[in-house]
């Protein structure tokens, strides 16, 4: 499945693409639709970020229930059931949210004290990924744990990724923008190191630095640092 928005009139589009990339099924939506997420029965649930509600429709389209909450929605799926994760309006932090498409109702589930940048597919011992501005964490949804996977820093990487996706507990894909002479996106494969390589680098001396606000140039000092030093 896959979503389209016109940003001028707010309708959206929910397509349905074979394997060629052919449409088989779409969808009209007369709302602007933030992030959606399709059940194994094709019923759909859409954020409308101008009304600030999440929507359930059936797989044909048709309303089935809605409820306001905010304009950003992170939707995923875990264990056969379907959530979505939006801030928190009474405070900071961030609301999980049930989405029953059987009983037509959503349901608040968890609430946590921190705010996620996205969500994607969990792995191995995830429910689901959240993603923060420093990198990917592995989040529990009966434990209410958190765990990180990947920090941007630590990984010795030049540049901050925008987009990323889990492939598996082993590799990770993301997007970032190029920043010489021709501005335009780039992808790389990041893998899991080997046992040996991630033994000599636990054994490292680890160096805390704080700061009011991490500059992109004291993260790149601090990634260039990492580099060279072996200690």
């Amino acid at each position: 499945w896959a979503l389209m928005n016109d940003g001028y009139s707010n309708k959206s589009i929910v397509v349905n693409l074979d394997q060629n990339m052919n449409s088989k099924k779409i969808i009209d939506f007369d709302i602007g639709a933030e992030d959606f997420i399709v059940d194994s029965y094709g019923r759909i649930a859409l954020s409308d970020y101008v009304n600030e509600e999440i929507i359930l429709y059936d797989s044909e389209g048709n309303h089935l229930y809605s409820e306001k909450i905010t304009k950003e929605s992170h939707c995923f799926e875990a264990g056969g059931k379907y959530y979505t994760a939006v801030p928190n309006i009474k405070k900071s932090g961030t609301v999980i949210y049930l989405l029953d498409f059987d009983k037509k109702n959503i349901s608040e589930i968890n609430v946590l004290d921190f705010e996620i940048k996205d969500t994607m597919n969990g792995f191995g011992k995830y429910d689901v990924c959240f993603a923060f501005n420093d990198g990917i964490y592995g989040y529990n949804l009966d434990r209410n744990t958190l765990e990180e996977v990947i920090n941007w820093i630590d990984s010795d990487l030049d540049f901050d990724p925008d987009i990323f996706s889990i492939i598996d507990e082993n590799k990770i894909i993301c997007r970032y923008w190029g920043n010489g002479e021709v501005y335009k996106p780039f992808f790389t494969l990041l893998k899991r190191v080997d046992d040996e390589t991630l033994k000599t680098i636990q054994e490292r001396k680890v160096l805390n630095v704080a700061a009011g606000f991490m500059t992109e140039n004291m993260r790149n000092q601090i990634k260039e640092f990492n580099k060279i030093n072996n200690n």
